[in-house]
């Protein structure tokens, strides 16, 4: 969990590009979907960072060769002063929004102005989400089923769930969720083609109270599907006073564009609320 996280608690957060990270060590969850990312106090510090721990890694079999180039070199960065092109959507995930996301988003939009367009998500990605609960059920109950089966009891029973609704996935649903990912891809390609960057909610809202939840993910699990690089910016804050993250979304393989746009977006909030 890198850019819900990163919401809740009002910082930058960066999920790069699908293998730009290696997992060496990582307890790996589900394989074609794990991904790690950077949290920090601004994307230059986040950048850093990032710039270190991208080495290829050749213990990490989904590494990428085509790693995230230098971010910072030539403060390219500081020098985003021209504005992307932006597409605003909902999709599926919008269902889950608490109601006050809704007039918050309508006055974060209203300040972008002529620079942002809303696009309607729909046909395959209606399905989306089934498609990443599937994949993600199947894949924790390969890599965790031998502690479900050895070791129950030292588990919590929510973990224990957890494995057990992967056990009874189809080899026929597996992989018509898996082909769908194919086709979601070649989508968001194509869109990304038209567009700069996408922009949605980081989170259904604030931070959800108490220690019982962690959060819905459902904001995630498109960009973690596809995987897409992201960032969240700490811009909005919900009626409690909590923060909200919007989260920017780009070309797969484009991390470094992906930067110049959200640092334009970043310094354009700061501006228009001064």
């Amino acid at each position: 969990s890198m850019i819900r996280p990163a919401s809740y608690c009002g910082v930058y957060g960066y999920k790069p590009t699908f293998g730009s990270i290696s997992r060496r060590g990582v307890f790996i969850l589900a394989r074609v979907l794990d991904h790690l990312g950077i949290y920090g106090r601004s994307l230059e510090d986040i950048a850093i960072i990032m710039e270190q721990i991208s080495d290829y890694d050749p213990a990490d079999f989904d590494m990428t060769n085509n790693l995230v180039p230098k971010i910072l070199k030539n403060d390219v960065i500081q020098n985003s002063n021209s504005p992307p092109k932006i597409a605003f959507i909902k999709g599926p995930p919008w269902l889950y929004i608490k109601p006050y996301m809704v007039s918050l988003f309508d006055g974060y939009l209203e300040k972008l102005n002529e620079h942002v367009i809303e696009v309607e998500l729909s046909g395959i990605f209606d399905k989306a989400l089934d498609a990443h609960k599937i994949i993600m059920q199947a894949n924790v109950w390969h890599n965790l089923s031998d502690y479900r089966l050895k070791s129950e009891s030292l588990l919590m029973p929510e973990t224990v769930k957890r494995i057990d609704d992967g056990q009874f996935i189809t080899t026929r649903e597996y992989i018509e969720a898996t082909e769908l990912v194919d086709s979601l891809s070649r989508a968001l390609d194509l869109l990304l083609g038209q567009y700069d960057i996408i922009i949605t909610a980081s989170a259904t809202g604030e931070a959800p109270i108490g220690l019982a939840s962690t959060g819905d993910a459902v904001f995630q699990r498109l960009w973690t599907l596809t995987g897409l690089p992201t960032i969240t910016l700490p811009h909005l804050e919900g009626p409690n006073g909590l923060p909200i993250g919007v989260q920017v979304v780009g070309r797969k393989g484009k991390d470094k564009e992906l930067f110049v746009f959200a640092k334009w977006l970043d310094k354009f909030m700061e501006y228009d609320d001064e």
